[in-house]
């Protein structure tokens, strides 16, 4: 097993021998050319972003009035 956070060299390992790998359709902008392409299907995958804001655990003094 291999891992890459870049897209390219994720390519070149998938082009240099039998495997797979998931990415984006940003990460196909120069496909490889030993490289297949398939999209994935049933279920499609799915991003999901979402952000959590809290409370201080006490009143910055620039906030207080």
């Amino acid at each position: 097993m291999a891992e890459s956070e870049d897209y390219a060299t994720a390519q070149g390992f998938v082009a240099a021998g039998p495997g797979i790998s998931l990415m984006p359709l940003i990460g196909l902008g120069n496909r490889h050319s030993g490289v297949v392409v398939r999209k994935v299907r049933c279920p499609e995958p799915v991003r999901v972003s979402t952000r959590q804001y809290g409370r201080p655990p006490f009143p910055s003094p620039r906030c207080t009035g």
